[in-house]
This record gives C-alpha cells, sequence and structure tokens, in this order.
C-alpha cells in the first residue's frame, strides 16, 4: 500500500511541476526552486497522512482485575504509555477493557503485561505479590 502511494505522489509531483513550468516560465529559477521545495514539502505531509491512516486500529476485550476509580486511572495509565496503543477503558463495573490498537506496533500480549505490571491481574498475566501488596487497600482485588 505504502509503495503505491509514493508512485501516486511522485506522478502527482510530475505533473504539478510541469504545469509550474508552463505557467510560471516567465519567472525567475529562484521563484521556480521555492515552489518545487513547497510542493516537495505538501507531499511529503499528504504521503505521511496516507501511511498512517493505511491500518485501522484493531479493537481488544479482555477482563482486568480490579475494584475503583483508583484501578482504572491506573490500569488506562499503563496501557496509553504503549506506543500503538489508540484508545483503552476500563470498566469498574464489568471489569471489561476495551482496546483500540494498531497490531503493527503493539500485541494485546503487550497490552496485558503492562497492565499486570502495574499491579493488576489479566487472564494471561498476573501481576507479581510484590506490586499486588503495594495497591492502596481500596484496589486489593480477588486475586485471578
Amino acid at each position: 500500500m505504502r509503495y503505491f502511494t509514493n508512485i501516486r505522489i511522485i506522478e502527482t509531483i510530475k505533473l504539478i511541476l510541469s504545469l509550474l513550468d508552463f505557467k510560471i516560465n516567465q519567472k525567475s529559477k529562484n521563484m521556480k526552486i521555492k515552489m518545487f521545495v513547497a510542493f516537495l514539502f505538501a507531499a511529503f505531509l499528504f504521503g505521511a497522512n496516507t501511511t498512517i491512516s493505511a491500518a485501522p486500529p484493531k479493537k481488544a476485550s479482555f477482563t482486568v482485575a480490579g475494584n475503583c476509580g483508583m484501578c482504572k486511572k491506573r490500569i488506562e495509565k499503563a496501557t496509553s504509555g504503549l506506543e500503538g496503543v489508540v484508545e483503552a477503558v476500563w470498566s469498574t463495573e464489568t471489569k471489561k477493557m476495551v482496546v483500540k490498537y494498531n497490531a503493527d506496533k503493539v500485541s494485546v500480549s503487550d497490552i496485558k503485561k503492562k497492565i499486570a505490571v502495574v499491579g493488576h491481574d489479566t487472564d494471561e498475566f498476573k501481576a507479581s505479590k510484590e506490586v499486588y501488596d503495594k495497591l492502596p487497600g481500596c484496589c486489593l482485588y480477588d486475586r485471578m
């Protein structure tokens, strides 16, 4: 997809430059160079935009142990620090975590592991006893 996008950008630049040459052939060489640089910059921005939006984020849902609003803040903060996580929401009522993520940059296992590191059990990873024991009293959930 990226290769096709780059070819399309190059063809667009060639077309624009040929039109520019036709329209401003009376202007100075310096002006042509400035316009060429401006169009290259615009093409770079266009290319970056299409590349980023090429792969839509995936969505996953899984159970995370926790009790309260402090747990919610801790769990969501842990996932927000991971590159590739677009959105992460944990429900104190259902104990479900819903994550939107870029699968090219992060896996669901990576997300669950990071949550366990901050003290909350998931179906795949358990928090260490040392980290769990340091949680505030209201956050001490029944271990999974």
